[in-house]
């Protein structure tokens, strides 16, 4: 498969656009491929082996569970509203007397996050309204300020990857605000949706960045695990328990985008540069180290940042926004 130059033009393009421009560019290809993927066979297998440049690299872990045994009180979950965050909230309702959902947005999620209600109305419905909190919280500025900081990493240890990869500048955003709001609400458990599917591509799926994370939360006395890393098909697992009313759910499976899901698109030409240029040049496990060493720099940077940092909430509205110090709301 040869695509290295067509994917390393398209990355070069995407770093010399400013954001505003960035991201309805993000969009229109992203808009392309799923058009062409839900009416071309032939390129659906295209696609479909271009995902698999790099997974036979991929390190399989087995016990990436650890809930706890014992019943406890609150929990927290980074909750995009895909099927792969639901089941982790089904899996920690199971175990948690109350579960905080997380879902996080900034210009490039369409319908600020919104997409994210359908299943979290389930699982109200489900469990019970007391027992499922559902959050949805502006990063704009934080992102803004994480990804500015991330572009000026130097070219010689980081390639383009920190100025492609703002999935990974987004991804870290997340975690110091899940990090602010566990501690300021003393929630002990936070979880997320990784999943081995994308253990190739999204940094924090991986196995050594997901490592990082356990022990950055850990430090702060917050327990973190990905309980369907694992599970291949979460749409089925979902349906099977009746707490959705479709089986295939899956963009894949659908061949459409999520309508679900809170997604941003500002990561696919990242994932052509990946795919195309950088795993078939350098190898999946360079990827992974890579990836590794901008999560450890990003947090060293931010890491003292967290205590400053205010999720804001506007009475008693479920939509917030993360307050940075110069800017910070008092009431």
């Amino acid at each position: 498969m040869v695509i290295c130059p067509f994917s390393c033009a398209l990355g070069l393009v995407t770093v010399v656009l400013p954001m505003r421009v960035r991201t309805p560019y993000s969009f229109a290809l992203s808009k392309i491929r799923w058009a062409l993927i839900g009416h071309s066979e032939r390129f659906l297998a295209f696609a479909m082996k271009a995902k698999r440049i790099g997974r036979n690299e991929v390190p399989i872990r087995s016990d990436n569970v650890s809930l706890p045994e014992q019943r406890e009180t609150r929990a927290c979950v980074l909750f995009s509203g895909g099927s792969d965050s639901t089941l982790t909230a089904v899996r920690l309702l199971e175990k948690f007397d109350q579960v905080h959902l997380l879902t996080f947005s900034h210009p490039a999620i369409p319908e600020g996050g919104r997409r994210s209600l359908a299943n979290s109305q389930r699982l109200k419905a489900r469990y019970g309204e007391s027992r499922v909190v559902h959050r949805i919280v502006d990063i704009s500025s934080l992102l803004g300020i994480v990804y500015s900081e991330q572009k000026r990493l130097p070219l010689a240890e980081f390639d383009l990857f920190a100025r492609m990869n703002y999935c990974g500048a987004c991804k870290i955003a997340m975690y110091l605000a899940v990090m602010k709001y566990c501690l300021s609400n003393g929630i002990p458990f936070f979880a997320s949706g990784a999943n081995n599917d994308g253990a190739d591509i999204i940094s924090d799926q991986m196995v050594v960045v997901s490592d990082f994370l356990r022990d950055f939360f850990g430090r702060y006395g917050i327990r973190y695990c990905t309980p369907v890393y694992n599970v291949g098909r979460t749409d089925w697992v979902l349906h099977e328990l009746g707490v959705t009313d479709a089986r295939n759910t899956k963009s894949r499976a659908t061949r459409k985008a999520s309508v679900r899901q809170a997604y941003c698109d500002n990561a696919f030409p990242y994932t052509i540069w990946a795919k195309g240029y950088f795993v078939p040049l350098h190898g999946q496990r360079s990827l992974e180290k890579i990836s590794l060493r901008l999560f450890k720099e990003m947090v060293r940077i931010f890491e003292n940042k967290v205590p400053s940092l205010y999720i804001a909430f506007d009475g008693e509205s479920m939509f917030g926004r993360v307050v940075l110090p110069e800017s910070r709301v008092k009431h």
